[in-house]
Formats: C-alpha cells, sequence, structure tokens
C-alpha cells in the first residue's frame, strides 16, 4: 500500500479543521484534506475558525497564525480552554524563537513551514494520524 493510501486508510475516519486566510492555499490544501480524511470543515480566519469549532468535534485543528479578525494563537488558546487535549498542527511563515517557544508552550504537535509543500504535509498528516 502506498504512502497516500495508508494515510487515507488511517484518517478516513478522522475530522479536521483547517484555518487559513489566503483563499488559494484554502481551496489547494482543504482539497488534498478532503481526499484523505472523513469530516473536513474549513475556515477563513481565526473568529470563523474559533466558531467552527464551537460548533463540531474535530480531531485535528490545523491553523495559520497571521490571520484578520482573530490571529490563529489567539484562536488556539481559546480552542485549548474548551478541549485542552485538542490536536494542533500550526503552518507559518515565520520561525521566529518567540514564535515557536509559544507554540511549545500550548502544547502544538507540529509546526508546518510555509510555502507548504504536498511532501511537508504528508509528512506532517502521517505524524500526527499515527
Amino acid at each position: 500500500m502506498n504512502e497516500i493510501a495508508k494515510l487515507a486508510s488511517l484518517a478516513k475516519d478522522k475530522s479536521v479543521l483547517y484555518v487559513e486566510d489566503d483563499k488559494d492555499i484554502r481551496e489547494n490544501v482543504t482539497e488534498l484534506l478532503n481526499n484523505l480524511f472523513g469530516n473536513v470543515q474549513s475556515a477563513v480566519d481565526g473568529q470563523d475558525g474559533l466558531n467552527c469549532y464551537k460548533e463540531g468535534t474535530f480531531d485535528y485543528l490545523i491553523t495559520d497564525i497571521k490571520m484578520p479578525k482573530m490571529n490563529g494563537i489567539d484562536m488556539i488558546e481559546a480552542v485549548l480552554k474548551i478541549n485542552p487535549d485538542q490536536e494542533v498542527v500550526i503552518t507559518t511563515a515565520h520561525d521566529e524563537e518567540e514564535y515557536l517557544a509559544k507554540f511549545s508552550d500550548m502544547g502544538v504537535s507540529q509546526v508546518l513551514q510555509k510555502p507548504i509543500t504536498f511532501e511537508s504535509l504528508l509528512t506532517t498528516l502521517k505524524d500526527i494520524v499515527q
């Protein structure tokens, strides 16, 4: 079984909320996620993501950091107040130590550097699903 089929087999019963303000990135990544996960919901910014989170249950939260209305860090903090065990993956173009230390303190599972490549996304998804 190839790696993608194996991942899809593991993820088919899982749900993911993907939060990204860049429309093109959001649409492309959501399309890929829809091919792997049983339930995928996307949101356009942190506030929209938090609203979606409050309305559903998600195995994984994948979110950008710099977004309008509510940034990813504030959204993650609000989500972790609702569910301290939420599995979170951050996508970011920033690698400043200030951010990375905060992510670690928050219990973030993975940090996925932008620009997101197909290979890096699949590797990250394999890591969180297994």
